[in-house]
């Protein structure tokens, strides 16, 4: 006979909120710090003193860490607006290219229609006598 005894502990839940804004870089740092680095209150002193300095510690990197990234994403996103803005601007530069091309083709054909219609009342007689002979 096989028997197996086994205990399951879901430890500690922390649930951070914040009103009508998202988490700055030091309260995401403080997170991540306080799951990473527990420190036991039964510890003897020297050992939580010197297990505070080292959360400390880890904090200050996740912030500055934290800060870097936040800085990069800026960055690239800046890089992306101002890609796509010069995209824009190269597009509405066409469309002032196409427009003046119509323009130009427009000037082109009214100056076909008034050559036809020199033509045409050149071609016209000039009265009914004209038609008689």
């Amino acid at each position: 006979m096989f028997s197996l005894d086994s205990e399951t502990e879901v430890g500690n839940l922390n649930v951070t909120t914040t009103n009508n804004r998202g988490h700055t870089v030091e309260e995401v740092a403080e997170m991540a710090t306080n799951r990473l680095v527990s420190i036991s209150d039964t510890a003897p002193a020297p050992i939580r003193a010197q297990a505070h300095a080292f959360k400390e510690a880890c904090k200050q990197i996740i912030t500055y860490y934290m800060r870097e990234a936040v800085k990069n994403h800026v960055c690239t996103i800046c890089n992306e607006l101002e890609k796509q803005g010069q995209d824009l601007v190269d597009k509405i530069k066409q469309g002032k290219d196409a427009i003046k091309n119509m323009e130009s083709s427009v000037s082109q054909i009214q100056g076909a229609i008034q050559q036809c219609d020199w033509t045409m009342s050149q071609l016209e007689p000039e009265n009914d006598k004209t038609l008689e002979k």
